[in-house]
C-alpha cells in the first residue's frame, strides 16, 4: 500500500487470524487435549501448514515431553532411534 501524500510504500503489521492454521502443533496443548478426552475413543486429524513435517515434529516432541502419551502411541523414549 502507498501513502497518498508521499507515494512511498507503507507497511503495516497485521495480527494473525485466530482461525488460521499454525505451522506446527503445540505439543503441550496437544497433551492437555489428550488428558481432557482420556477414555474416549476417537481419531485425530491434524491441520498445520507444515503438513507431514508437523506430524513428525509432534511425534518427536511427544517422545521428549509427552511422558505416558509417548508410550501410549508406541513412541520410543528420548535417546532411542526411530520415527
Amino acid at each position: 500500500m502507498a501513502d497518498r501524500a508521499t507515494g512511498r510504500k507503507v507497511s503495516r503489521s497485521v495480527a494473525p487470524v485466530m482461525t488460521a492454521h499454525a505451522d506446527f502443533i503445540n505439543p503441550f496443548e496437544f497433551v492437555m487435549f489428550l488428558e481432557r478426552v482420556a477414555g474416549v475413543e476417537f481419531d485425530v486429524m491434524l491441520e498445520a501448514k507444515a503438513k507431514d513435517l508437523a506430524l513428525f515434529r509432534l511425534r518427536e516432541d511427544l517422545r521428549r515431553y509427552g511422558g505416558v502419551w509417548a508410550a501410549r502411541f508406541g513412541l520410543a523414549t528420548a535417546g532411542h532411534a526411530g520415527v
